[in-house]
Formats: C-alpha cells, structure tokens, sequence
C-alpha cells in the first residue's frame, strides 16, 4: 500500500465513532471503502442484534431463547436472508409474518446475512404431536454464490433429558423465492423429543412480496 492511500486511509479512520460497537459495516464500507472499513472496525466488532456475524449463533453469547425446543438458523453469506420457519402441531406456521404462535415463538429475524434466526417453545410448553422446521432463501440482495445453513435442533435444554442434532442445507440462488417455497429440515416429537432429518420442499405461508416489516 503506498504511503498516499496509507494518509488517506489514516484521515477517514479519524472520522470513525471511538465506539463502532454499533456502527453498522454497510455504512463503513460505503464511507470507508472495503479496505479502510477493514482496517478501522474492531476484529471484535459485531453486528448489532439481529445480524450478529458468520459465527455460528450457538458459539456467540447470543442471548435466545430456549426450553422444551430450541431451532436456530446462520448461514455464510453476507447482505441475504434466510428465514426460519417451525410448524407446530396444530398446523400453526412460526414465522416472521407470525411471530407468536400457540407453543413457539420467533425471538430473532435477522434480515441483513449471517443469522441467527431462533424459534423456541418454553420449558414444560411442548404440544404433543410433532413440530416441523423448515428454512427459506428470502432474498440474496445479489448475491451469486451458494449458501451454507447450519440449523441446531434441541430439546428440554439444559436438563437430563437434552436431545440435540445439527443439520446442514445449501441453498442457491436458484432458490431464492421471496418466502414461498422452503426446505424441510427436521420433525421433532413430543413428548419424547426426538429429533429426525426430514428432506424435501414445502409451499409457505405468504405476505406480499416487498420489503419485510421486520
């Protein structure tokens, strides 16, 4: 690097938040450029709450929640959004276009890359009957390479009783589809929580397409 871009680089660094705990990468990189960007944030630095970085969320001090079942989404593409979805037992879609359902909530929506998305059903709240996830590649906001998710099942965390699987899927671009058209993950049993593969596609629960109110 020449000493001119060094200057240069030096000068919008000073420009910088002394905290950039929340300084959002998007807007470094516009202002900065990739390389000052780089050179400015923190190794450390982290996505503010709902894009918290190509981690895994389960290796982060994510707080999500958890209980009788616990679903948690990342993925290794920046700028998309994948979704997470859990059918409860009695056909109720957890989902970002429904939040709250009988059994399960959606605590995390991350739209901006990398995850995590977490669905949970509290301790002692599990139906009986079988809950099934599901992932969806929302939007890629141009991105053209594939994308690797990584989906941790768990049941009655933290206790004795403690069932936990991970499963891997890669979606393409060709799989983009504006929440309509998703990819089965696992079911999950109660009241014996056991936790299955489960392959194949399924059609969602839609919204218009557009922006996400999240």
């Amino acid at each position: 690097m020449s000493d001119d871009s060094k200057k240069r680089m030096s000068d919008r660094e000073t420009a910088l938040p002394e905290d950039v705990s929340g300084f959002d990468r998007r807007n470094a990189l516009k202002v900065l450029g990739a390389a000052a960007a780089i050179q400015a944030v923190p190794k450390n630095w982290k996505k503010p709450f709902t894009s918290m970085g190509s981690a895994p969320a389960f290796a982060q001090g994510t707080e999500l929640g958890t209980g009788d079942l616990q679903v948690t989404l990342t993925w290794d593409t920046d700028f998309s959004d994948v979704d997470l979805y859990v059918l409860e037992p009695d056909s109720t879609w957890v989902w970002y276009g429904n939040t709250v359902g009988p059994t399960a909530t959606l605590d995390f929506d991350d739209t901006e890359g990398f995850g995590p998305e977490n669905i949970f059903v509290p301790p002692g709240s599990a139906a009986s009957g079988t809950y099934s996830a599901a992932i969806d590649m929302y939007s890629l906001d141009g991105i053209t390479t594939d994308t690797n998710c990584t989906i941790r099942v768990r049941t009655f965390v933290d206790t004795p009783g403690e069932q936990s699987q991970t499963f891997n899927r890669v979606l393409t671009p060709a799989d983009e589809s504006g929440g309509t058209l998703g990819f089965w993950v696992a079911d999950i049993a109660f009241p014996s929580g056991n936790i299955t593969n489960r392959t194949g596609t399924v059609g969602l629960p839609r919204q218009p397409r557009g922006p996400k109110s999240s």
